[in-house]
């Protein structure tokens, strides 16, 4: 592997890495802005949501597709002859699309929601924003699409049983 795939590699996995790191804490902050009767909780929730997902998982994700596509190219790999790359690149796709079509607007609702509210409770229209199953339905599903697209990236399967030890990172493995 030539010093230039590892680097572009490193950027893919440290993509993916802050992608992660944004997404997988997202349920958690969400979940707590539902559960709380204090507006200011909420709004600190909320806020703290969308810098996770328009700061680190949006950004990440979209980064480790677009340095991944450029480095498969690099190293030559067939989309027709490698189904997980197919099945990867169009999860991955799938994914970038349900955030910005289905999971950014519930975010931006309840911003809007939260702002808009006088306080000092949580008013009801956006309890049941908070509460509605909606968002933390399409997160676990984004969830689970980058997970599938990270163990097909590493797996690889159908390469003659080439795995992550395959393909050393910058000297190490």
């Amino acid at each position: 592997m030539t010093g230039g795939v590892e680097w572009l590699l490193i950027l893919h996995i440290a993509s993916a890495i802050v992608g992660f790191a944004g997404a997988i804490p997202l349920p958690m902050v969400l979940a707590t802005a539902a559960r709380s009767n204090d507006l200011s909780v909420v709004r600190a929730c909320l806020r703290l949501a969308s810098k996770l997902n328009r700061g680190l998982a949006t950004p990440g994700f979209v980064l480790a597709g677009i340095v991944g596509l450029i480095l498969s190219l690099v190293q030559g790999w067939d989309f027709g002859e490698n189904t997980w790359l197919n099945i990867s690149a169009t999860l991955w796709l799938v994914a970038i699309v349900v955030a910005i079509v289905a999971f950014e607007p519930v975010l931006k609702r309840a911003a809007r929601l939260a702002a808009e509210a006088p306080g000092p409770g949580v008013p009801p229209e956006l309890q049941a924003e908070l509460r509605c199953p909606r968002g933390a339905i399409v997160g676990s599903i984004l969830i689970l699409l980058f997970v599938i697209v990270l163990i097909l990236m590493v797996a690889k399967p159908g390469i003659d049983g080439a795995g992550i030890q395959d393909y050393p990172v910058a000297g190490f493995g």
